[in-house]
């Protein structure tokens, strides 16, 4: 199930990056085998820490509605059709007492990996360790801002209202693009993996990968 999740999702949810074209059927398939991992004796989430989670994840599959409607995490759209998302990470730092994200989404023209350029989103995160469970733990993340090139990012649309602040950089702590990451239940942990799944509609799963440094 690991070798799957980390080597084998990208054959099974579909062409587009992070599962947002994934059918039904194989959505029923990936929650099928989320629930098998969970109890796998690896899974860590009953004493997973802060240090835990430092570090950068890759996001491999989401079912977020939100994501798979906007085609993006930030919820900004593609006005010129040769703009796809590709990627999106998210980098945690910090302590248990002042935790910061960075996440970071990658668009490609023409699917040319050359021709691409990032928005990026921070904020604070924290783990609820109020909430913790045997088989869950909270996290909570506040984005704050949203930051993207203009010239570079030219072709793309806010999807919300944003009191602009100059510079490309707005703030986003109401966009409802970002509701599903702004509190989810970590329902799996190991060094490698991570499963966050929403605390009220268990069928959003995030699924996240650690990026070697």
């Amino acid at each position: 199930l690991i070798s799957f999740l980390t080597h084998g999702v990208t054959t099974l949810i579909g062409d587009l990056p992070c599962g947002l074209d994934c059918k039904d059927a194989k959505r029923n398939a990936i929650s099928d085998l989320v629930c098998e991992i969970v109890a796998d004796d690896n899974n860590s989430v009953a004493t997973m820490q802060v240090k835990d989670m430092i570090g950068t994840w890759e996001l491999l599959y989401t079912s977020s509605k939100a994501m798979i409607r906007n085609r993006s995490l930030s919820g900004l759209t593609a006005t010129d059709e040769n703009i796809q998302f590709s990627a999106v990470q998210q980098t945690f730092t910090g302590s248990k007492f002042l935790g910061f994200v960075e996440f970071v989404e990658t668009y490609t023209r023409n699917n040319n990996a050359e021709d691409s350029f990032n928005v990026k989103i921070t904020g604070e995160w924290m783990l609820q360790e109020d909430t913790r469970t045997l088989q869950s733990c909270g996290i909570k993340i506040d984005p704050e801002n949203i930051e993207y090139d203009a010239m570079n990012a030219s072709g793309m649309a806010e999807a919300a209202p944003v009191v602009q602040m100059g510079g490309g950089v707005s703030q986003v702590a109401d966009w409802q693009s970002l509701g599903p990451i702004k509190l989810l239940d970590i329902i799996y942990a190991t060094p490698d993996i991570y499963i966050g799944r929403g605390p009220f509609d268990a069928s959003i799963l995030f699924v996240w990968r650690k990026v070697k440094q």
